[in-house]
């Protein structure tokens, strides 16, 4: 039994290389770029906050499409851990040649479970996404991701597979379903990551799928309050 786990441990590095290259070989035809930096500051009451800066590339490395800002705080309590999310974000309307500024709040309650060398993660999601100008854009989108990170001893970074669909209230066609896989490398207090994800839009047809490369890096102080 031993024996099969060790191979398994072995084979989850050649099994997510292969699911990348699965999602990748989908049509899509443009790509984006988006890169993060983030900072967490973990107390030793089990909250956590963090601030994230970030920028993201549409339409195949254009000029910048959002300039986005993150405040998060959560709290782990055993295997569950609720989340709330402040974001300011500037984004670049390509047809009006103009930005526009949107301030979006979100609920995330995220369920974790550990298993031999598999760490399962379900996390739901509600967010409202309002305009700040004149004419008052609002997106209410509700979110459920399912991640699978496998802990293997053969590489020095963590590799994941993850799967996420988004609900849009108003507008059905904004559905999106998102595929994709991780690379993390954690080196003390730092973390390095690279995402490719796929994201498709069910109900419609007319918009094509993208693909989208995220780089990001972290940094975790933790302090005993």
């Amino acid at each position: 039994m031993l024996k099969k786990i060790h191979f398994i441990k072995k084979s989850l590095p050649a099994l997510c290389l292969y699911g990348s290259c699965f999602i990748g070989s989908a049509q899509a035809e443009n790509t984006g770029l988006w890169v993060e930096a983030k900072y967490f500051y973990e107390t030793s009451k089990n909250w956590e906050l963090s601030i994230a800066p970030q920028l993201r590339f549409h339409e195949s490395f254009q000029p910048i499409s959002e300039y986005l800002t993150s405040l998060n705080v959560s709290k782990k309590m055993a295997a569950w851990k609720p989340q709330l999310e402040l974001r300011y974000a500037r984004e670049n309307d390509v047809s009006e040649g103009i930005f526009e500024n949107f301030f979006r709040y979100r609920f995330n309650l995220s369920y974790e479970k550990e298993f031999a060398f598999l760490e399962w993660n379900l996390r739901l999601g509600y967010q409202n996404k309002k305009q700040l100008e004149a004419n008052r854009k609002e997106r209410k989108v509700s979110r459920i991701r399912s991640k699978f990170k496998f802990n293997t001893e053969v590489l020095d970074f963590t590799p994941a597979l993850f799967t996420e669909y988004l609900y849009a209230h108003s507008n059905t066609k904004r559905n999106q379903l998102r595929l994709g896989v991780d690379w993390r490398r954690k080196m003390n207090v730092h973390r390095i990551g690279l995402r490719y994800m796929l994201i498709f839009y069910p109900n419609n047809n007319g918009r094509p799928a993208y693909h989208v490369l995220r780089l990001g890096y972290e940094l975790k102080a933790k302090r005993n309050l």
